[in-house]
């Protein structure tokens, strides 16, 4: 009867397909989802995308929102909001690359620097390595809980 009829051999091939497609795909995802960039120290030789300056910490409105700031590397000079950005760090500030490494020594640029920074040099630079790691992290460590608990 037409309700009991037998695969035929497309169809058992096509199924066959499909599940090692499936298979293909999660195992995919898995490597995929294992990977994570994260910094590394970058030598003085390596372009870097961060540097640190040691120091006090400048206002916010400084920093991160000044057009004036600007350094220097082996290849030229870096304009904030443009080349790159200046970030208030707990230790001082972070310079990030936007458009290229950091290369060689870097240093302010006399007069455009922040407060307290004139003539200071980075402490550490860093790089951008990528890490393969199972299971993916964001499996391993939940959350924080963004409502607290209250105790009882």
């Amino acid at each position: 009867t037409a309700s009991h009829r037998q695969p035929t051999p497309q169809c058992a091939v096509a199924a066959t397909l499909t599940r090692r497609i499936a298979g293909a795909s999660a195992v995919a995802a898995a490597v995929v989802f294992g990977l994570r960039v994260v910094p590394a120290p970058a030598a003085a030789d390596q372009p870097a995308k961060a540097v640190d300056f040691a120091g006090p910490a400048p206002p916010f409105t400084d920093t991160y929102l000044d057009w004036s700031l600007a350094l220097q590397d082996a290849r030229g000079v870096l304009r904030n909001m443009v080349d790159v950005r200046v970030l208030v760090y707990p230790s001082g500030i972070r310079v990030l690359a936007l458009r290229r490494g950091l290369v060689g020594t870097v240093e302010w640029i006399p007069g455009r620097s922040p407060q307290g920074y004139e003539g200071t040099k980075p402490t550490s630079r860093w790089t951008m390595a990528t890490r393969f790691t199972w299971p993916p992290r964001w499996l391993r460590t939940p959350p924080p809980s963004a409502i607290g608990i209250p105790s009882e």
